[in-house]
């Protein structure tokens, strides 16, 4: 073999050692600089379904029955303010898995009469003649988990057929009124045109009123709102 041949031999053997070193400082880069990796995704998410529930336990027809000259000056009160009269008491329970308010309306502008008269005309009377109060029965207390309106003791309210007219009322600052029926158990202690009904409505008493005898109803509503 010639000396140039030998020498270009050489030549060619570095070059190929130089492609080779820098081959393998090339791959052994993009090793360090993308390793390996595997993912895996696990969606997680959460269903809230509101649970609402008002039930009427007792008194869900209340009738008064006016007969005596006494109860036409007089009324007819609720002596049980705080507890539970079977005749002219409602008592209604609240589950509801958010805090609430509740509100009560009459479903006619007046009580109506029942008997028609031959001309057919209609015997109405004031919804302003019942009153009401509230207390509580159940854990949650007035004050604190919700405000009665008007609660036991408080001047009494006359029945009104405005649909914005709210007898329990959440309270934002308070511990929340969501609960059981054990936690939101109330009572409503109606009465007719006694004298604090009388002093509110300015309607006088019903004897004053000469109210035609007749059987006067209404229907009143009791609904149950998440708290806003």
């Amino acid at each position: 073999m010639t000396k140039l041949k030998f020498k270009t031999k050489i030549k060619i053997m570095n070059k190929l050692k130089s492609i080779f070193l820098a081959g393998a400082t090339v791959f052994s880069s993009l090793a360090i600089a993308q390793p390996i990796s595997d993912v895996a995704v696990i969606p997680v998410a959460i269903t809230i379904n509101t649970t609402m529930r008002l039930n009427v336990v007792s008194g869900g027809n209340v009738e008064f029955v006016v007969n005596t000259i006494s109860q036409y000056e007089n009324g007819i009160s609720n002596p049980n303010q705080g507890s539970t009269d079977p005749i002219h008491d409602t008592r209604f329970t609240v589950a509801s898995s958010r805090d609430f308010d509740v509100f009560m309306f009459a479903e006619d502008a007046n009580f109506i009469g029942t008997d028609v008269s031959s001309a057919g005309t209609v015997n109405t009377l004031d919804l302003g003649n019942v009153g009401y109060r509230l207390h509580e029965d159940g854990t949650h207390d007035d004050a604190t988990h919700f405000d009665l309106i008007p609660e036991s003791g408080d001047p009494v309210a006359t029945l009104t057929n405005a649909t914005t007219t709210q007898v329990v009322s959440h309270i934002d600052a308070g511990p929340g009124s969501a609960g059981g029926t054990d936690d939101n158990d109330f009572t409503i202690n109606w009465e007719l045109a006694t004298a604090d009904v009388v002093a509110l409505n300015g309607l006088g008493t019903l004897l004053s009123q000469s109210i035609a005898q007749d059987r006067y109803i209404t229907n009143v509503y009791l609904v149950l709102q998440p708290a806003d």
